[in-house]
């Protein structure tokens, strides 16, 4: 067994070993570490034994690429970094074959026959060391030793056999702003490989356009700014004409509050006091009866409190693809619901309604305590 020539190195914060040829033809590799100074901040695990701490990470690299990476834990530690006994397997087969075609020459030439002597294998190549450098980073003002050792491959002949190192890694790809689509690899059949290929939101392809030449189609878009005014487009029409688009504005309104908005209304809380709730006006109006309000309603200021959670019911259409939650502004509204209930829904001009889905009754949640220190602050 040939020894390799060990590296030593002292390292505190971070540091690097950089790994030499020879270790191309290592049949075993070994770091060691031991601590030479213990961090002043000591993270310490006292159910291992020995006792487990941190004191550095280690990352085998190569090329830009992190092969393997170990946390230092304990005082002196060591790691079988790379082992290639089938490596050392080969070499000694092109060893055994040689020896072997060796008598066949002798024979030969005691015969005085015609004799070709060749190995086919002894250039066959073998698996080799793959990192080329070691990364460590200290944890706080760890110092520690390194030593890397290890041991030759052994053949008959240095010629035996060919080093083969892994192919050099591909350049890493250029980085893009974090929020910036990519564009990603589409599944191998299916839609989305059966659950397996479901990218992430931001990269999802985009739809094509839709096919030229279709019939109108009408879409409704609606908003609001909360001011002195409204106003809104309830709608606009997306038509194909001449190869282009053409925005229609069905109708323009001024100062129209409309589904969406929200509005002020008194919500009376179950002991009796009134309350400033700011809610969805179409929404609160269609399951109370009440209007809201520009502004706070008369002689109220305050908000519910933080710890009081307003009564409410929740309604749904009958196809289950909508539900609103609306507040129950008082407790005699809230009583009178049953599982008969409904309210017209808001966005359907009147032509549908909304059932009930279920109710929940107002809570009010503990104000926390005060306790008593034990410290004189002067005030008893």
């Amino acid at each position: 067994m040939v020894s390799l020539p060990g590296i030593v190195r002292v390292i505190s914060g971070k540091g690097i070993i950089k790994i030499p040829e020879q270790y191309r033809r290592a049949r075993r590799t070994m770091l060691y570490a031991d601590v030479i100074r213990p961090p002043t901040r000591d993270y310490v695990n006292f159910t291992w034994n020995p006792t487990r701490h941190f004191y550095a990470h280690i990352a085998f690299c190569y090329g830009d690429y992190v092969f393997q990476e170990y946390d230092m834990n304990f005082q002196h530690q060591c790691w079988d970094v790379f082992t290639s006994q089938p490596s050392q397997n080969l070499l000694a087969l092109i060893c055994g074959v040689d020896n072997i075609l060796d008598g066949f020459t002798q024979l030969a030439a005691g015969l005085e026959v015609e004799y070709i002597r060749e190995n086919l294998i002894e250039n066959f190549g073998f698996s080799t060391f793959i990192p080329d450098i070691l990364r460590f980073n200290c944890y706080t003002d760890t110092a520690i030793r390194l030593v890397l050792t290890g041991e030759e491959l052994e053949a008959c002949s240095d010629e035996d056999g060919d080093a083969t190192p892994p192919p050099p890694p591909p350049p890493p790809p250029t980085p893009v702003d974090a929020g910036t689509p990519v564009e990603v690899d589409p599944p191998y059949s299916g839609a989305n490989d059966g659950g397996d290929t479901v990218p992430a939101p931001i990269d999802e392809p985009t739809p094509p356009p839709p096919p030229q030449g279709n019939p109108c189609t009408i879409y409704f878009v609606r908003f609001s700014y909360d001011c002195k005014f409204s106003w809104c487009w309830i709608g606009y029409n997306l038509c194909e004409c001449y190869n282009r688009f053409v925005w229609h504005l069905i109708s323009f309104l001024y100062c129209f509050p409309m589904a969406g908005s929200n509005r002020w209304f008194t919500y009376t809380s179950n002991d009796g006091t009134d309350w400033a709730l700011f809610a969805d006006e179409s929404n609160t109006e269609a399951a109370n009866p009440v209007r809201g309000q520009q502004g706070a309603p008369q002689n109220q200021i305050y908000k519910p409190p933080a710890n009081l959670r307003p009564r409410y019911a929740v309604y749904t259409n009958q196809a289950g693809d909508r539900t609103i939650r609306v507040p129950i502004l008082t407790e005699l509204i809230y009583n009178a619901l049953d599982n008969a209930s409904t309210i017209p829904d808001p966005i359907a001009g009147g032509t549908a309604t909304l059932a009930l889905k279920r109710k929940r009754p107002e809570l009010v949640g503990p104000i926390p305590t005060a306790y008593d220190t034990g410290l004189n602050d002067g005030d008893n």
